[in-house]
């Protein structure tokens, strides 16, 4: 179909053609647009009212089936209770009492008091108009052995299911309640009244109804000759209409289908359902005439198209050739006369415009073979402006690469004199305690030797200063290791730092170096850091940026994540994959928002200016790890809720390599 429409479109047709076939096609679209929105707008509209009649028609009927069932129950129940009450049976009490349900209820068509043993004592029947009349004919009728009265025995009192009754001799559904001990009171309930109340509901609307159980057997439909039969629906059909409870089914029934919407009959808890149904073809006749009216009407609107695109395309097909021939002629620059005026403002404009623009092409003309002339002497002085532009952006760009790797290298030194200073004031304490030490170890000393010269010297004072002696010894020895494991780490932390060696290392000796080396500048802060590295885990690279990156993201983790305050920084490592070890810097700050996170990698950008912090620590970060030390770099953090940066790194980097002996 496309390829058929291009064609038609790369074909010449005439402006007869191309005006008719626009307005069909202008027709023909509003067609099926109209078309559409009845079938998509209206339609479900019409389809939503149908369906909205039949659940409230299936509502209330429900309600008021329900309704007559409870108020015939609630007369038999208390008929009963009346029963055994009754200090005596004489049969006008009797009958005074069963005639309660047949006056309260219009269903209830018998009421009879069976003894115990099972023999029909009193009777009441309803008469034409409901009032009730004695039934003396089933007195003593034996009916131990009927459906009802076996289940009344059997303890189930209330509602039974349909069943043949001897007193009625049809189709009913009955009520038994105990009277004390010597009998029963049992209410009948006919079907065909059930259904003569059902038609009565459905005379409006243009609905049909059936009242079935869960057995999917009909009790009462409006068809009252039916109604006499016990009917029987199958399992597909009863599983068909159960469907209807959530939504609407369409449900085949005696050859016809049918839009069914069923409903519970809330009354005992006897599992009666309410088809209310109404023919599919009927539900779908007012979208069938409304799709067939609009075919209809567009059908003359398309006939009235093309009348009136002939005729308005025979009026300008003759205007638009006469403009042709003019600008033909122009363009062969032969002069023509004006061409009459049009009716159409369109076709006007195009005549007017088509002699102004030979005016504007002469004109135009005779200015660019004047721009030619220029043009190369211009095009000259542009290229050379260009050249100098050029080479003075190349001067630029390697004067700001320049200033850019001095700042990262002022920032190492920076951040390794930070390192000095913190490890010097941390070696203050255990070199004064040794200092100190050793002076009261040279007093008692000399102390010592002048009482033993003078011969002035006792046992327990000899001890007392051996004693002395040893606890300064002690003292001076446990200071000077201190001092010695600090130089020692520093003094590996810094020959790291300031060089790219390539070795062989283990990941947690290197993080215990380094977070000794920070523990001044943590101590001040009141930050602590807990490191969780899997022991044993050696990794082959460069130890010294490694060590770098993991003190900016520490010092990163204090100062901009803890904001210098009192808080803990987790460092955990673990192998991840074939080959790979993760490193984890961890801090429970303030956390970053998603502006702040999309520029943390850019060079001299910070969260806070003028108050310690260059905006480089990260961009070095971010630049060791994923240059040299080839790994990757992620971070995880929102607002509130801490920080969380990912160093993947191979455990395996191989090392550089070196030129061949000569």
């Amino acid at each position: 179909m496309k390829r058929l429409l291009s064609r038609w479109m790369e074909r010449p047709r005439s402006l007869r053609a191309v005006l008719m076939a626009a307005m069909s096609a202008g027709i023909l679209l509003q067609a099926l647009l109209a078309m559409a929105g009845v079938h998509f707008l209206l339609a479900p509209t019409l389809e939503r009212s149908a369906q909205t009649g039949m659940r409230e028609t299936a509502d209330a009927i429900g309600r008021r089936v329900a309704g007559l069932m409870l108020r015939a129950e609630g007369a038999a129940r208390g008929a009963a209770e009346l029963l055994a009450l009754l200090p005596g049976r004489e049969p006008r009490s009797l009958e005074s009492v069963l005639a309660l349900p047949v006056r309260e209820s219009p269903l209830v068509i018998a009421s009879y008091w069976v003894d115990a043993q099972g023999i029909v004592r009193a009777a009441v029947r309803a008469a034409a108009g409901g009032s009730p009349v004695a039934d003396a004919s089933h007195i003593g009728l034996d009916v131990s052995r009927s459906r009802i009265l076996t289940r009344a025995q059997a303890g189930h009192a209330g509602f039974t299911e349909p069943f043949l009754s001897p007193v009625s001799e049809g189709l009913m559904v009955g009520i038994a309640h105990p009277t004390r001990s010597d009998g029963w009171l049992v209410v009948e309930i006919g079907l065909p009244e059930l259904s003569r109340d059902l038609a009565s509901q459905l005379a409006r609307g243009g609905f049909t109804a059936m009242l079935y159980d869960e057995r999917g057997r009909i009790l009462a439909q409006p068809d009252l000759a039916r109604s006499q039969q016990s009917g029987q629906l199958d399992r597909p059909t009863v599983g068909a209409l159960g469907a209807g409870r959530v939504s609407m089914a369409d449900v085949e029934l005696d050859g016809k289908v049918w839009r069914v919407h069923v409903g519970d009959v809330d009354a005992q808890g006897m599992g009666w359902s309410l088809a209310v149904m109404r023919p599919l073809t009927d539900v779908q006749a007012p979208i069938r005439l409304l799709l067939l009216s609009v075919v209809l009407f567009a059908l003359l609107l398309l006939l009235a198209g093309f009348s009136l695109a002939a005729g308005l395309a025979s009026r300008l097909t003759a205007q638009v050739t006469r403009v042709a021939r003019q600008a033909e002629a122009l363009a062969a620059g032969v002069p023509v006369e004006p061409a009459q005026a049009s009716s159409v403002q369109e076709i006007e404009a195009l005549q007017q415009g088509l002699a102004q623009l030979a005016a504007a092409v002469r004109e135009r003309e005779d200015r660019l073979r004047q721009l030619n002339a220029g043009l190369e002497q211009q095009v000259q002085e542009r290229t050379e402006h260009l050249a100098r532009s050029r080479d003075a952006l190349e001067q630029a760009l390697a004067t700001l690469s320049q200033a850019q790797a001095e700042l990262v290298h002022k920032e190492k030194l920076a951040a390794l004199g930070a390192l000095v200073a913190s490890v010097a004031h941390e070696m203050n304490t255990p070199i004064g305690n040794a200092l100190m030490a050793s002076t009261s170890l040279l007093d008692r000393a000399r102390e010592l030797v002048a009482m033993v010269q003078g011969g002035k010297i006792s046992r327990s004072h000899f001890n007392d200063s051996l004693l002395a002696i040893t606890d300064a010894a002690e003292l001076a020895e446990r200071s000077l290791n201190r001092a010695a494991q600090l130089v020692s780490s520093f003094k590996q932390v810094a020959a790291d730092q300031t060089s790219e060696v390539h070795r062989s290392f283990e990941l947690a000796t290197l993080c215990r170096e380094i977070v000794t080396v920070l523990t001044p500048s943590l101590r001040r802060s009141g930050a602590s850091v807990v490191l969780n590295i899997e022991e044993g885990l050696m990794l082959s690279s460069y130890p010294g940026p490694l060590g770098q990156v993991l003190s900016n993201l520490i010092e990163n983790a204090v100062v901009h994540g803890l904001g210098n305050q009192a808080g803990e920084v987790r460092v955990q490592a673990h192998r991840e994959g074939l080959g790979q070890v993760r490193i984890e810097v961890q801090d429970d700050g303030e956390g970053m928002s998603p502006e702040v996170i999309q520029r943390i990698y850019e060079p001299f950008f910070t969260t806070r200016r003028g108050r310690g912090g260059t905006g480089l620590g990260l961009t070095i970060t971010h630049n060791l790890v994923t240059g040299l030390l080839q790994g990757q770099l992620d971070v995880t953090s929102h607002p509130g809720g801490g920080t969380v940066f990912g160093v993947v790194l191979p455990t395996d980097l191989p090392s550089p390599s070196r030129p061949m002996p000569g």
